[in-house]
């Protein structure tokens, strides 16, 4: 949050720097569960393990984020897909430059104060997506309603866009008078 005049001084350089991989990585079965429950009717089932790491870097502060996932997916039917991760930790690191410390005690707001110092947070996921199913239901009622559609004939469809056509020439038409009569009543009065 640097002010405009501290923005001047570097405002043909870039004053964000920001990096960070991550990675996913799945095993093609459920890991540490598959003998609890019996999971056999289940689709594709994964287990899915994600890391990252990010950071980034500015003149009035630098953040390091790292994030830790593992979890499960796998899909109850063809289109309900279900990601369960029990176990999801991000730690965050933050130093502020002093300027930036005191812009941040003036504002007064513990959210954008809390925004700014380092923080772990650990907790869990649990994610139902039926969005395969509400997708499916609209393209079986659009299909419903396209049976209740009455297509024009050939015929019809012409006469429609002829009548459409004469229509447009006869608007087309009168716009064209209306416009050379204001501009005739403009220069009229213009050269009074």
């Amino acid at each position: 949050m640097l002010t405009d005049a501290e923005m001047s001084d570097i405002s043909s350089s870039i004053n964000t720097k920001e990096i960070g991989p991550e990675f996913h990585f799945y095993l093609p079965k459920y890991f540490l569960i598959n003998k609890l429950v019996n999971f056999k009717n289940h689709i594709n089932p994964l287990t899915e393990f994600t890391g990252a790491f990010n950071i980034r870097d500015r003149p009035d502060y630098k953040r390091v984020n790292q994030e830790f996932s593992f979890g499960w997916i796998f899909h109850e039917k063809k289109n309900i897909t279900w990601h369960i991760n029990p176990l999801l930790i991000s730690v965050v690191d933050v130093d502020l430059s002093p300027e930036f410390q005191e812009q941040i005690e003036d504002f007064n707001d513990s959210y954008i104060s809390a925004s700014f110092q380092d923080h772990v947070v650990a907790g869990g996921v649990f994610i139902k997506s039926s969005q395969g199913d509400r997708f499916q239901h609209f393209l079986k009622e659009t299909r419903i309603e396209l049976r209740k559609v009455v297509w024009p004939t050939r015929e019809e469809t012409f006469k429609t866009t002829g009548i459409i056509m004469i229509a447009v020439v006869i608007v087309a038409i009168f716009l064209w008078i209306v416009d050379a009569f204001f501009t005739w009543g403009v220069q009229s009065i213009s050269a009074i």
